[in-house]
């Protein structure tokens, strides 16, 4: 995958949510607190995870 799919495909759950679940501001990349959050709740429910906005919060 090239770096500028790669990036978009990162910033299209970014607009989404409307939050930043990764921290690409240097030459590494890093989970946020709201990317660490998510992820945790994805391995424990990965069917919330996938779904609308409105299910996740009703889940947690």
């Amino acid at each position: 995958m090239s770096q500028p799919a790669l990036s978009q495909q990162i910033r299209r759950p970014e607009h989404t949510t409307q939050a930043q679940p990764l921290d690409r501001s240097g030459h590494s990349v890093l989970p946020t607190d709201t990317g660490a959050s998510h992820a945790r709740h994805a391995l424990r429910d990965p069917a919330a995870a996938n779904a609308p906005p409105a299910r996740r919060r009703q889940s947690t």
